[in-house]
């Protein structure tokens, strides 16, 4: 569930595409080990064009599409646990800052 693109999570090299906030797969099929990050504040610098660093956020339990967009600049966004965070084509990497 990744897919190729610039350095997404900081703690993760070279891995973009779909995680899970917390240490639980709880009724996420797809998800192992190497999926989880930090629930908490997750920030970047963001891409250099309008439609690099696309970003989205799902919650549970229905895990519809809650949150997401293009960080062209400073982004800031808030992972609950349990949520499903997902990162594609960041220039700058996506840092964990606090719960």
């Amino acid at each position: 569930m990744t897919d190729e693109g610039g350095d997404c999570i900081d703690d993760k090299p070279d891995k973009c595409g779909y995680y899970v906030a917390g240490s639980s797969c709880k009724n996420v099929e797809w998800c192992e080990k190497d999926d989880h990050v930090e629930p908490g504040t997750w920030a970047t610098d963001g891409g250099t064009g309008p439609s690099d660093c696309r970003w989205g956020l799902s919650l549970p339990p229905e895990y519809g599409m809650d949150g997401g967009g293009y960080a062209t600049s400073y982004t800031e966004v808030q992972v609950p646990k349990g949520a499903i965070f997902e990162t594609h084509d960041c220039v700058a990497d996506w840092k964990w800052l606090h719960p």
